[in-house]
């Protein structure tokens, strides 16, 4: 049992798996496995770490994989108390000793990931933005959630887009329109992949990943 600040990260014998506890959401289960840089696998709206199951095998010769798995919220998505999901993730974070990350996030935990971008820029390498909630576009213009991209661009954040196709929820115009808004940003659509590529499209995901972080 390690002890931090308030906090304990207890490892689960003969897992991969750990529990960090929080103030803000309580007991938190990690899926931590892997070795190289420090990946952090942010889930989408009341999804858990094993979503990204598909991928993480194709990762962890190259990454120390951390996903968390929030739990879930009951209500509607715009009741997400999101700012609780990113005191959680600071807090788990710093149990972990993470001092540096590349943030990935699907939709909700896009939106996570911005905001945790905003408190700790210092921690974080590189974000990467799946199919992520927390913007709206109108005629190919971000109508909401520009001040995530004014952001990024004013602090050089490098930022990796990939989007589903076909995304039925949060539509390709959406990612196209944040592509267009953070300076310096790449943007790669999936087609066939819905609104989890790393779950329907695992190979091609996690290639572009290793691609992007290659070129950092």
């Amino acid at each position: 049992m390690h002890e931090r600040g308030g906090l304990s990260a207890e490892s689960v014998p003969g897992r991969d798996n750990i529990r960090v506890h929080t103030k803000a959401l309580g007991s938190i289960g990690i899926l931590d496995k892997g070795s190289g840089i420090n990946l952090v696998l942010l889930h989408g709206w009341n999804a858990h770490s094993g979503t990204w199951s598909r991928i993480s095998g194709l990762l962890t010769s190259r990454f120390r994989i951390i996903a968390p798995s929030f739990p879930p919220h009951f209500g509607s998505f715009e009741e997400t108390p999101v700012k609780q999901y990113t005191d959680a993730l600071e807090e788990l974070l710093s149990a972990l000793d993470v001092t540096r990350a590349i943030l990935t996030g699907h939709s909700l935990g896009g939106l996570i990931a911005l905001n945790y971008l905003r408190r700790k820029p210092e921690v974080v390498g590189a974000i990467v933005l799946e199919d992520t909630a927390g913007f709206d576009a109108e005629d190919g213009l971000i109508t909401s959630g520009m001040e995530y991209a004014d952001f990024i661009s004013e602090k050089g954040v490098r930022t990796l887009i990939i989007w589903g196709e076909d995304d039925p929820i949060i539509p390709a115009c959406v990612g196209k329109s944040i592509h267009s808004a953070i300076s310096g940003s790449s943007y790669f659509e999936l087609s066939g992949a819905g609104h989890v590529p790393h779950w329907r499209k695992p190979e091609a995901f996690a290639n572009l990943l290793i691609r992007f972080v290659s070129s950092l």
